[in-house]
């Protein structure tokens, strides 16, 4: 990775979700749509009848921009004689249902789409969530999230990762807030094995959402009937101490008398814009008798830098990064050492 990339990579951090889940478009469910050669044309069926569930139609523009020519749209309700003929003749057992009828389907190459399959002039997609499952009737994928926290106002939310989801295609059901110090809140901690607040838990409809939990992998653990956050939003409270972490002191090192120098404040806001929270910033010049204790104790050799307190440790998931970008000192500082790198004005320390 590189330097600047590091630096202002959003996505970097767990605790932007992304992990994952924030960036996701309907393209992840045709990762390489794609005609082989020649113009292609087909009709295509939107089984549908759900006000909640997955919109379907999201799909007809993805091949179309792979210069497919749809000839024909038709919406069906599943609940409908045409509906329950299509659902027989196709054996669904959920929907919604895209269904795309060409034929040249063989041409089309739909990725490595769960659960579709395909078969003379037809191809059906129905993995989707939120959907209906036939043989029971009842709507899945409708997702429930308990928050525990207990008010610290200066904690990080973690109810952006559930909107994040949202933003994914996940739906919501419900969003409680629980307080740790409630007997509620302390049964869900031990039962749980939380170590942090605020926490989120995901109830089991979680699972249906297979394209956001791929992308969350190694982040969430699955503990009864519950999916736990495994990261936390920072700055968290540390349940076995008590002490709220990822609160950070920034001192950025200047010399007042260089204004063509960066500054290193706009540096210090690409670490904000991945999550670092800030307790404290000031500005420190190098003729100070601050500036050159600063300089000494860890032997800096180009200004403007920045300097962490040791709370930046408390990022796990950065780690990757401060070994590319700058020096983890004997006090637990963060020094930030690659300015020749992010090509800005710079000097040497003299």
């Amino acid at each position: 990775m590189k330097l600047k990339e590091a630096v202002k990579n959003e996505n970097v951090l767990m605790i932007i979700i992304a992990v994952l889940v924030v960036i996701l478009t309907v393209a992840v469910f045709f990762p390489s749509v794609n005609t082989k050669s020649g113009k292609i044309s087909a009709k295509i069926i939107l089984l549908g009848g759900c006000d909640d569930c997955f919109d379907t139609g999201q799909f007809v523009e993805i091949l179309r921009q792979q210069d497919v020519e749809i000839r024909e749209i038709k919406n069906i309700d599943y609940k409908s004689k045409e509906g329950a003929n299509l659902v027989g003749d196709f054996g669904l057992t959920k929907i919604p249902a895209f269904i795309v009828k060409s034929s040249d389907i063989d041409r089309i190459d739909f990725g490595a789409l769960d659960n579709s399959y395909s078969g003379k002039n037809y191809f059906v997609f129905n993995n989707i969530a939120p959907y209906i499952d036939l043989p029971s009737g009842q709507k899945k994928g409708m997702v429930s999230f308990i928050e525990i926290q207990d008010g610290c106002v200066e904690c990080g939310s973690v109810s952006s990762l559930a909107e994040n989801m949202k933003s994914a295609g996940l739906k919501e059901k419900n969003y409680e807030v629980v307080n740790s110090n409630s007997e509620r809140g302390k049964e869900l901690i031990a039962e749980h094995n939380l170590t942090f607040i605020p926490s989120l838990l995901i109830d089991s409809e979680f699972s249906e959402y297979w394209w956001i939990i791929d992308g969350l992998q190694g982040r969430i653990e699955k503990s009864g009937d519950y999916f736990v956050v495994k990261s936390p939003s920072y700055p968290y409270k540390d349940l076995r101490t008590g002490i709220i972490k990822g609160k950070v002191k920034a001192t950025y090192l200047i010399n007042k008398s260089c204004e063509e120098c960066f500054d290193p404040s706009s540096l210090g806001g690409s670490f904000r814009n991945m999550g670092v929270y800030f307790s404290s910033e000031k500005e420190v010049d190098v003729s100070s008798s601050e500036g050159k204790k600063i300089i000494y104790n860890y032997n800096i050799t180009l200004i403007p830098t920045i300097i962490f307190s040791k709370e930046i440790l408390d990022y796990k998931e950065m780690e990757m990064i401060f070994e590319q970008i700058g020096t983890i000192e004997k006090d637990s500082s963060f020094v930030f050492r690659k300015i020749k790198e992010l090509n800005v004005n710079y000097q040497e320390v003299k």
